[in-house]
């Protein structure tokens, strides 16, 4: 049976996904790089099944293509796994350039590309990327996050269009301020400026963008495709 398919599920962001589609009748699978315990963890409260996966390494990705494969191909894809870099433009090194567009931006694109063959044989599907806030406004100190997550929008509007014909819609979730650890370098001062500027005034949670993903996945969003839908308390609307 095709499988539904979360990166990053050991996040923070990933995790409430993927604790969010496990338990039905599709075989929920998710990635992780590192954080193994936390991957374990998921995978015995969910049933869900983890699997080692760095975004950077191209084969990485094509075994992970080859096992999806053996179920059946994927039905439903979340690229959520990502990293941050914070930090002055001008003092960011090649290794943290490339890392941060390698993870966020490429893997994203090698990844669905290796999985939409068998998509395009289901003649249908779903796939939702985790963009930013700063991806649809940009963020100084962080200009290497907000050019990869600009590009996820630009990818998210151009795939929608080659792959509508079969049935697969792409769309993408914005997230604004989240409690998760990303976010753990904001002082207590910058944190405060931050929900002021938030006309709900507060942050998000990882369980509200999780919500929003299950609901582009579902077939209630079938004629939503090509969209970014931004869940950020009203930031910068």
């Amino acid at each position: 049976m095709p499988v539904q398919l979360v990166t990053g599920g050991s996040g923070a962001i990933g995790g409430a996904i993927v604790r969010r589609l496990s338990g039905g009748r599709i075989p929920t699978l998710f990635t992780y790089n590192s954080n193994i315990d936390a991957a374990l963890a998921l995978q015995r409260e969910t049933g869900a099944k983890a699997v080692k996966c760095d975004l950077a390494s191209p084969q990485d990705i094509a075994n992970l293509a080859g096992m999806v494969k053996d179920y059946g191909g994927v039905r439903s894809l979340v690229n959520n796994a990502g990293c941050a870099h914070y930090g002055l433009l001008i003092d960011a090194t090649d290794e943290d350039i490339e890392k941060v567009i390698t993870v966020d931006l490429k893997g994203v694109i090698a990844l669905t590309r290796s999985v939409l063959p068998d998509m395009l044989k289901l003649n249908g599907g779903r796939i939702v990327n985790i963009s930013s806030v700063w991806g649809r406004v940009g963020a100084a100190m962080e200009t290497l996050y907000s050019a990869a997550k600009g590009g996820i929008e630009s990818f998210t509007k151009a795939l929608a269009k080659e792959v509508a014909y079969h049935g697969i819609t792409v769309n993408a979730v914005a997230p604004g301020l989240i409690n998760t650890k990303m976010n753990g370098n904001l002082s207590k001062a910058d944190l405060d400026a931050f929900i002021e500027d938030i006309p709900l005034r507060r942050a998000g949670t990882a369980d509200e963008i999780a919500a929003a993903v299950e609901f582009l996945l579902s077939d209630g969003a079938g004629y939503i495709t090509g969209q970014v839908l931004s869940v950020n308390g009203g930031y910068y609307i």
